[in-house]
């Protein structure tokens, strides 16, 4: 009798500590973060519709959000128009906000993953970075719906330089310095 009542235990111990694993591992995959919960954030609750204290925590939800996604999953199309779309509907001041709370994180998902990519990924990468920065200075630089304040942008400008300079390796930096020098003219004809 006592053996039975042991393992009726133990059991009932073990469905235990599996239910309460599987209720963990439920929750942590409902709470991962990937491109498409983000746009679907987005569409559920466009910024437009908010004001006040509610948009500003849209907004502070909505920059978490983006930080929590991996590098690959930022580079998502439809994520990134969304992004903009929303981008060009907030003040100035919101534009400035969402991007001090998500830059460092960005800039460090980008040098983290461009150390690792191969040469061949690296310039292909660079390559669509300075086609779309050409896209850009030939209409005349960002639209004003995507400005912000030229302190804010060189602060962000040297922040990610630093970052990128201490933490890229030698041959990422060398692939790299196209796009660099390209971004450095157009800085020059801003001032």
């Amino acid at each position: 009798m006592n053996k039975r009542r042991i393992w009726l235990i133990a059991g009932v111990s073990a469905c235990s500590i599996w239910a309460a694993v599987a209720t963990v591992m439920w929750a942590a995959d409902r709470a991962k973060v990937t491109a498409d919960t983000v746009v679907r954030m987005i569409d559920q609750t466009p910024l437009s519709s908010l004001s006040g204290e509610a948009r500003a925590e849209h907004l502070d939800r909505l920059a978490d959000a983006v930080n929590r996604l991996s590098f690959e999953e930022r580079r998502d199309p439809a994520l990134e128009r969304r992004i903009r779309a929303e981008f060009a509907a907030m003040t100035p001041e919101e534009r400035q906000r969402y991007l001090e709370e998500t830059f460092d994180v960005a800039i460090r998902q980008f040098v983290a993953a461009f150390n690792t990519m191969t040469r061949t990924e690296r310039r292909a990468l660079v390559e669509e970075a300075q086609a779309e920065l050409a896209k850009i200075e030939e209409q005349g630089g960002p639209s004003p719906e995507e400005r912000i304040d030229d302190e804010s942008l060189e602060s962000m400008i040297e922040d990610g330089l630093k970052v990128y300079l201490s933490d890229a390796s030698a041959e990422a930096k060398l692939d790299a310095q196209p796009m660099l020098e390209q971004m450095q003219r157009m800085l020059q004809k801003i001032d």
